[in-house]
């Protein structure tokens, strides 16, 4: 099933520039929960840091500005993509994270920054 990006509620120009961008960071994590596969929904995917002691600010509440782009594919880099249930068992220690899982595919996601950017600067 293909991966719903059009869900959640406001039509702002800002609102809609952060869900393109979450929807190429979970495509960059291969599109679905690491533990269990789940892909309806990009509003019930979020990203767990395997390491919470390097975890410097939570992937979603990044300001959306080109020097944060950078700041955002390093933080991307200590995670891994769950649903948000999976993610609930993992903090609660019932479930872990499959040892291996897809990582943070960098180049894909550079790659469509360097095409929004080119989009943006035709305007």
């Amino acid at each position: 099933m293909p991966l719903n990006i059009v869900n959640g509620i406001g039509n702002s120009h800002k609102h809609n520039f952060r869900r393109r961008i979450k929807a190429k960071l979970v495509q960059a994590f291969g599109g679905k929960c690491c533990c269990c596969g789940y892909e309806k929904s990009l509003c019930s995917l979020t990203f767990h840091h395997l390491d919470p002691m390097q975890k410097e600010f939570t992937i979603g509440k990044v300001r959306l500005t080109e020097d944060d782009m950078e700041k955002l594919i390093i933080e991307a880099r200590k995670c891994v993509m769950v649903c948000n249930n999976c993610h609930a068992e993992i903090e609660a220690g019932l479930t872990g994270v499959p040892e291996t899982h897809p990582e943070f595919n960098e180049k894909l996601f550079r790659k469509f920054l360097k095409d929004l950017k080119k989009n943006i600067d035709n305007l």
